[in-house]
């Protein structure tokens, strides 16, 4: 599925360079980003359409919530392979 998701996010950027004002694409883009495994990219597509679009202020603040517990469950799994690291020493 990954992969799919990273052939799409050129299309979806190459959109939004056309029409910055479109929602639903930033949301999307935001979405394939958090798959790949780029968090800090899926925050910046999320908090546009926050800002632009009043009516998308609830969907944006559920995957902005979603989005947080993606990095904190990538932290402490980062953390337990660091400690596996150090105790394997």
């Amino acid at each position: 599925m990954q992969g799919r998701v990273q052939e799409a996010i050129p299309h979806l950027t190459e959109v939004l360079r056309i029409n910055p004002n479109l929602t639903e694409v930033h949301n999307n883009l935001g979405d394939a980003y958090l798959i790949i495994g780029n968090p800090g990219l899926a925050l910046k597509e999320y908090e546009i359409p926050k800002m632009t679009n009043p009516a998308w202020q609830m969907t944006c603040k559920k995957r902005l919530s979603r989005l947080s517990i993606f990095t904190s469950g990538v932290y402490r799994q980062t953390n337990r392979q660091e400690e596996n690291k150090k105790s394997a020493r």
